[in-house]
């Protein structure tokens, strides 16, 4: 029931949806349309079932690990570097979003990349902290999306 959780669509599914329904409606005026629409329902939602049965099918998918120094130094660049592994058979366009301690007041933090099968690539953000204090970092967030 976990990974309900874990779905992450993308703006097209719901477009895609949306025109669906559309075409419902102009197929209950002509009855060619409403076949149509019919069988692209079916077609969307068995692709919709096969990229769900590919992205959760595997033991160990994706892997990313955030690598950075034990101290950060007070107005320096801190590196902060990922290390993220694609483990699928296929490509896949990955984002990350890392959740960044609150004193940085930064919200909208994400990283975009695409992975080949079997690609592992880092990347990297440099951060400069402007108090002292204890940074705590969040969660590392990486949405997966099939090529």
């Amino acid at each position: 029931m976990k990974f309900y959780r874990s779905l992450f669509f993308e703006k097209r599914f719901f477009i895609a949806l949306f025109s669906l329904c559309g075409l419902f409606v102009v197929g209950h005026f002509l009855p060619l349309v409403f076949i149509i629409s019919k069988i692209l329902l079916y077609t969307t939602g068995t692709l919709v079932f096969v990229d769900f049965m590919l992205l959760y099918s595997g033991k160990q998918t994706m892997e990313c690990t955030r690598n950075l120094p034990n101290r950060l130094s007070m107005s320096d660049e801190n590196k902060i570097q990922f290390t993220t592994s694609n483990f699928f058979f296929f490509p896949v366009s990955v984002t990350v979003i890392d959740e960044l301690p609150i004193q940085f007041q930064i919200r909208d933090f994400k990283l975009k990349m695409k992975l080949l099968s079997g690609e592992t690539k880092g990347l990297g953000y440099t951060l400069i902290p402007r108090e002292r204090g204890e940074f705590e970092f969040g969660l590392t967030r990486v949405f997966v999306l099939h090529q």
